[in-house]
């Protein structure tokens, strides 16, 4: 698992699973959780509400964190056509933003 984490952090695993398998499908099924309890719930999940939803969303914040950095890191290194790199750094960026306006607004 550490070696793992540490292919991951410094971009050695393909784009491509880094992207999809490690980002995308690792985030997916707590987002949605996160989601639906803050749709049923009609509260935030901050801790004065929801102390397991306010942590579900700190581990997400601080995996997509950890992901992000793979991300950018294995789009340096990915040898396909340019413009799968550039996305995904472009979706990295476009995530911080989204990241720095969320926190902004609790």
């Amino acid at each position: 698992m550490i070696d793992l984490m540490i292919a991951l952090w410094t971009g050695r695993i393909p784009l491509p699973k880094t992207y999809w398998v490690y980002g995308a499908l690792v985030l997916a099924p707590p987002t949605v959780t996160l989601l639906a309890i803050e749709a049923f719930t009609g509260k935030p999940a901050s801790p004065r509400y929801l102390v397991p939803a306010f942590l579900i969303g700190m581990l997400l914040r601080a995996y997509w964190i950890f992901i992000s950095v793979a991300i950018w890191r294995s789009a340096g290194n990915y040898t396909g056509r340019i413009i799968w790199g550039a996305l995904a750094r472009m979706a990295v960026v476009f995530g911080y933003l989204r990241l720095t306006l969320e926190l902004l607004k609790k």
